[in-house]
């Protein structure tokens, strides 16, 4: 490999993005390897699946598409990395749409290694002549155009620091009454990034998920919050179609928000397959699938990425909510124990044991496997969920109106309880507080509410005069979208 070509790769995959992710460098490196050996030809996607990520002879691009989806995440990493930490580099290591065989340009001069056109082989074949001559009328004759313009390095440093700190707090619960500093300056800085480079759609994208978040605690300004974030999400994927967050952030809108489900499965089945390991979007995708009766569907896609990553404890929390919506009640319960013992067990594993006891009416073990779910997570709310309702149900008003003690304050930190609340409520008696309740989650978009009709098909103890009551028609009267969804 030319000196300089290796120097660049290695400080490519020394770069803070490319060493975060082992398996994006895999790939670039053997595709440049592969390049600049003179074997371009060997660059087919089921060598990369097979040298890279291990598949077997039985590969079937038609069936898996993660090397496609793996090309398209690599090529926005680097122009991420071109347009901040690579902004001064010489030579330009591209992978061109259509190929996986690397295209790498001199910032004013020819390409040096093809990417796969007949132009850029033609100048591969003269450079590795060695004719400066004939290299140099073919520059002129054939030669291609200069980088394309980006954000300033600026831009792209403030846009990392907005990405970083909006991760360090997304999930956390935020302090009671308002959002949190950080996540109010990551939305500053991402609001910073778009000023500056209005066509930069990373920017959109961080500013779209940070307004979102604000969104779910910021009550006084929610509509406001998830129009802009909204509007930013639609931004990011008009400038950039592979944006993955923007996209499964647009499916999150449209599933929790505005409850139009072809939309949120339109937008997800964008959005997924550029990022197929997302811990948050992945298993709304498959509960929307779920929710939709498309079992068969969703256990195919949760296989093919098991395929990719066998010891996700997410996608096997998914297999086990699988099996129980098909009543294969033992084998998720198998599924759970092999999780439990894996050595970092969650809650999700204890709560999927929890759902299998309660399966069977047994409430005793239900009841201790989600104690021990909060021994780990405190705060957890499915599993609040649950033992409220073991806790009412059992006739233990003190221990339910303990756990609603522990629910209530959550919303005003960022976390929707509402739904919660008002099954647990009614399941005790009141059912004004109930619909109260109701009233509020609906308002705010709790979005465990998308899944009302799955909850009381899944047993969940509506009463059925509670559902005819005056008070609940006023409520599906006035939200028909999501009375749409009970029918």
């Amino acid at each position: 490999m030319d000196p300089d070509v290796r120097r660049a790769l290695d400080r490519i995959l020394t770069s803070r993005r490319f060493a975060a992710s082992p398996r994006l460098s895999g790939f670039l490196k053997f595709v440049v390897e592969r390049a600049t050996a003179g074997a371009a030809g060997e660059i087919k996607e089921s060598v990369i699946a097979a040298e890279v990520y291990g598949r077997g002879a039985g590969y079937d691009p038609q069936k898996d598409s993660l090397v496609r989806a793996e090309a398209s995440r690599l090529r926005r990493v680097l122009d991420e990395y071109y347009a901040g930490e690579g902004a001064g580099e010489a030579l330009r290591i591209e992978i061109p749409r259509g190929t996986y065989v690397p295209k790498i340009t001199h910032r004013h001069g020819p390409t040096i290694v093809p990417g796969g056109s007949q132009r850029s082989r033609l100048l591969w074949l003269l450079a590795a002549a060695g004719s400066v001559s004939l290299l140099i009328a073919g520059a002129w004759a054939i030669a291609t155009a200069p980088a394309p313009s980006g954000p300033s390095p600026e831009t792209v440093q403030l846009y990392l620091k907005a990405a970083d700190m909006l991760e360090s707090v997304y999930d956390r619960s935020l302090p009671a009454g308002s959002e949190s500093p950080q996540l109010r300056e990551a939305v500053e800085l991402a609001e910073a990034v778009t000023r500056q480079s209005s066509t930069y759609a990373p920017g959109w994208a961080v500013l779209a998920k940070a307004s979102y978040r604000i969104a779910r605690a910021d009550r006084a300004r929610f509509d406001e919050w998830i129009a802009r974030s909204r509007a930013a999400a639609e931004r990011a994927v008009a400038l950039d179609p592979e944006q993955a967050n923007a996209w499964t952030l647009l499916g999150r809108i449209r599933f929790f928000i505005d409850w139009d489900l072809d939309g949120a499965e339109k937008a997800y089945r964008k959005g997924i397959p550029l990022n197929l390991l997302d811990p948050e979007s992945v298993p709304e995708y498959f509960d929307l699938l779920r929710f939709r009766g498309k079992h068969k569907e969703a256990q195919a896609a949760v296989g093919a990425l098991l395929g990719q990553a066998a010891q996700s404890y997410l996608l096997r929390v998914q297999q086990a909510r699988l099996l129980i919506d098909l009543g294969r009640i033992e084998d998720a319960e198998r599924l759970a124990e092999t999780g439990l013992s894996s050595g970092k067990p969650g809650a999700w594993m204890h709560l999927v044991k929890a759902r299998c006891a309660l399966k069977r009416q047994d409430r005793v073990s239900a009841r201790a496997h989600l104690e021990s779910a909060l021994a780990l997570e405190p705060g957890h709310r499915s599993c609040l969920h649950m033992l409220g309702m073991i806790y009412a149900g059992s006739g233990d008003r003190d221990k339910a109106e303990q756990i609603l003690q522990q629910l209530e304050p959550l919303p005003a930190r960022g976390t929707n309880v509402e739904y919660s609340m008002a099954v647990i409520w009614m399941m005790l008696g009141d059912e004004a507080k109930s619909l109260q309740w109701l009233s509020e989650g609906l308002k705010f978009r709790d979005p465990a509410l998308v899944y009302f009709r799955e909850a009381v098909q899944d047993g969940e103890p509506w009463k059925p005069d509670f559902v005819e009551s005056e008070g609940f028609k006023r409520l599906t009267s006035t939200y028909p979208a999501w009375a749409k969804l009970l029918q």
